[in-house]
């Protein structure tokens, strides 16, 4: 019988404490460069299908975790495979299978695991990233096909799953017996390879696992799930005397692709082809009743470490008898939360990656993490957007023929602008005059066919876009100007690469330097921006009609950002200012743009995006792509801390620092730090960056006065202080009050923390799949 081991998946609202404690150094002056610590933690739960013999305590599971993004022939023991059909990329510690022609019976990779004991289960996880559950008969025929056969050394096959999302007739699961020759529909109906969460988190990834089992008594039982809550189908198949043992699962696919003529009549000539792709991971091969572990978590949200978390946990799930570490340190269980959790630095990197290790019954799983921390300090946070406004909005241009096309369709707004070059005019100086420009990037652009793209292609096009940029401009900003602390190559911005894309080519862009890009309007599988593997900032009403707006938690999710509000054609005011206003309560990106050689066809609306607000209570930063992409990296980078030497009851001291931003390819701009001061009278801020020691009372630290451009300097606004500035290691701020304080600075601190894991390790609801994956159901 199948055992599992099931991740309880955290997907914790804002105001939801989880397993994460900030300890502050001891003594009177906590220094900036001493080491605190965060309780990470891993969610492991099993639902067992009885006792685990001794003989089955053996096994492992393929995470894919620490591959690097390309083409592999081999990557342990699974050897992938390329074809002018197919391609097997490996792409954020999973195997992206790309078909863009038709096939049959086309192998995309062979697992070769190490089978230790007369028993044995062989698995994989996978799932198909596209719009809805079935395809669209309306426009033609298609079928995105994967298989799974195993095979003995001899290459004979035992039985296969077919799973095929498709139109009508190519949409099922079923089982196939290859020795009796027939077949098993275990369901005609393929289920959503997403589903939405909530806001915060947005849309998150469901899959499939399949699984073959032998208790060595002669039978294969033959198990598909799926991580919504769904027992998809189990069968048995008798394995013949002359099979010589598993030796390879063997993924296969069988695919058709549509290919229909365009329908736009600008180029009646050229053809839009839909592709279509599988995600495999996490395959594995363990003792027949061994537990099938799977570790997380996909999201964990912490925002207060003074509150107890509280665990989903369906009933006797919490395993406390595995061997788990994190970060290199042992992890203990609490069984207060279910969880294991470890005491690991607290360092303030973007999307830091973590290492874990779990050993269950002899199964193990070395896997990764992508860890978030930020710290808070008494009364202080370091501010979601820039000068604490609620929301951000950029402007850019589609097509640009360099600077100047950009800055004469907007021409009449005094908004900051992303040109998008595709062809090569003006120069960088013109990113230097107030409101200020960015040159961004769009190309390739592939417009009609263009989510056919494989790897070799995608990086070499990408190289080719980042290069043109490089050899055509001395620097993309203001804050990539030399003469301003840049490094004057750091292009980071790019509209999308055409209406369609595949994820090869947002891997490529994003190793070439982009590290911001748009969002892809194919809604087939295959192409990014209709799951959220990738994705931040998604319009209401988007992908699957639920609309969501969240935050990007790792790097390669800006790769994805929706561009929302074209002002190419007229839209009603209602539709669009509901956009608008969508946005702005999620405290989102609106990214605006149009095309040359096109009037703005609501100019009311931007510019009521462009002035301060007078009827509305949602103020925004003014920004461009490439400083919202550098912004959000100085964010989770900075670190905050309470000085309690250096303070008393009439000043506040803080330290301040942050990462690199070269080092992570992105611009070094102004970071927020917002402290609520009480209705406290302000008498001098003093600031230290950088070697400068700037005051608010000598004029030297500028009054930004309600800016909505981003600059350094200080605003006093509504009751709380934000002082914006670059914060080089060493750096301070100390705030002067005229009155006394009323009491003592309480000096705890809590530590928002995000962990994602490094690979989508799918979203496993407890209660919902506790209701169908009973005991006595396994």
């Amino acid at each position: 019988m199948l055992a599992a081991a099931l991740i309880v998946v955290l997907l914790i609202a804002s105001g939801l404490a989880a397993a994460l404690l900030l300890t502050p150094g001891r003594g009177s002056t906590p220094p900036l460069e001493e080491r605190r610590s965060v309780r990470a933690w891993v969610d492991l739960s099993s639902v067992a299908a009885g006792p685990v013999r001794d003989e089955d305590r053996w096994g492992s599971v393929e995470t894919f975790a620490g591959s690097r993004s390309g083409t592999l022939s081999y990557y342990r023991q699974v050897s992938l495979r390329q074809t002018a059909a197919t391609e097997c990329v490996l792409l954020g510690g999973e195997v992206w299978c790309m078909m863009r022609s038709n096939t049959t019976d086309e192998v995309l990779m062979r697992y070769t695991p190490t089978v230790r004991g007369p028993g044995w289960n062989i698995s994989f996880e996978c799932y198909a990233p596209q719009a809805g559950d079935a395809l669209d008969p309306a426009r033609g025929e298609k079928q995105i096909g994967l298989t799974g056969a195993l095979i003995d050394r001899r290459g004979i096959a035992l039985a296969a799953v077919d799973l095929s999302y498709g139109t009508p007739d190519e949409n099922y699961v079923r089982l196939r017996d290859a020795g009796a020759g027939n077949a098993t529909y275990f369901s005609e109906s393929m289920l959503p390879s997403a589903t939405y969460r909530n806001e915060r988190e947005g849309f998150a990834s469901e899959r499939y696992l399949v699984s073959f089992q032998s208790m060595g008594d002669g039978l294969c039982t033959i198990t598909v799930l799926h991580t919504s809550g769904t027992m998809v189908g189990r069968g048995a198949v008798t394995i013949p005397p002359a099979w010589e043992g598993p030796a390879q699962l063997v993924l296969s696919t069988t695919s058709k692709v549509l290919v229909v003529q365009s329908t736009d009549p600008a180029v009646p000539w050229m053809t839009d082809t839909h592709s279509g792709a599988w995600i495999v991971d996490n395959l594995a091969c363990r003792g027949a009743t061994a537990p099938y572990p799977l570790a997380g978590p996909l999201y964990g949200y912490a925002s207060d470490a003074s509150s107890v978390p509280s665990g989903s946990f369906p009933a006797g799930a919490p395993r406390g008898d595995a061997e788990v570490t994190i970060d290199g340190v042992k992890a203990a269980f609490n069984a207060a939360t279910g969880r294991y959790e470890a005491d690991v630095a607290a360092r303030t990197i973007w999307g830091m990656g973590v290492n874990y290790t779990i050993l269950l019954d002899g199964v193990t799983v070395n896997d990764s993490m992508e860890l978030t921390t930020t710290l808070t300090a008494p009364h202080a946070t370091v501010s979601e957007w820039w000068n604490g406004w609620d929301w951000v909005s950029v402007f850019g241009l589609d097509d640009c023929g360099g600077p100047d096309s950009a800055l004469s369709s907007y021409r009449d707004y005094h908004h900051p602008l992303t040109a998008y070059v595709m062809y090569v005019g003006g120069s960088s100086s013109q990113t230097l005059a107030y409101p200020y420009l960015e040159i961004g990037l769009h190309a390739p652009h592939d417009w009609q066919g263009g989510a056919i793209k494989f790897w070799r292609d995608a990086a070499r096009q990408a190289d080719d876009g980042v290069g043109m940029l490089r050899e055509n401009y001395t620097f993309a900003s203001r804050w990539d100007a030399p003469a301003n602390g840049g490094r004057g190559d750091t292009y980071i911005s790019m509209a999308n690469p055409g209406n369609k894309a595949t994820y090869q080519q947002l891997y490529a862009l994003y190793a070439a330097g982009i590290r911001i890009d748009g969002r892809s309007s194919d809604k087939e599988a295959g192409s990014p921006g209709n799951h959220t593997q990738l994705g931040s900032w998604y319009d209401a009403g988007g992908y699957q009609g639920t609309g969501a707006g969240w935050t990007a938690y790792r790097p390669m999710d800006l790769m994805d950002a929706a561009r929302l509000l074209s002002w190419d054609h007229e839209r009603p005011w209602n539709e669009s200012f509901g956009l608008v206003n969508s946005v702005a309560e999620n405290h989102g990106v609106l990214r605006v743009y149009g095309h040359p050689n096109r009037a703005i066809s609501m100019p009311e609306l931007l510019y009521w995006i462009d002035d301060p607000k007078t009827n509305y209570s949602l103020e925004n930063w003014k920004a461009t792509d490439g400083e919202v992409a550098s912004y959000i990296y100085g964010r989770w980078s900075t670190s905050l801390s309470y000085d309690t030497g250096r303070s008393d009851a009439s000043t506040w001291t803080y330290n301040v620092g942050r990462g690199s931003a070269a080092d992570a390819g992105v611009w070094n701009v102004p970071v927020t730090i917002a402290i609520d001061i009480h209705g406290r009278t302000v008498r001098d801020i003093t600031v230290k960056d950088g070697g400068r020691t700037m005051r608010m009372s000598s004029g030297s630290l500028t009054d930004l006065h309600g800016a909505r451009i981003m600059d350094s300097g200080y605003d006093l606004r509504n009751g709380m202080l934000y002082v914006s500035g670059m914060w080089a290691n060493g750096s301070s701020i100390s705030v002067t009050f005229a009155d006394p304080a009323p009491s003592a600075l309480e000096v705890a601190c809590s530590a928002p923390l995000i962990m994602r894991a490094d690979r989508p390790a799918g979203t496993y609801r407890g209660g919902d799949m506790m209701a169908v994956w009973t005991p006595a159901a396994q």
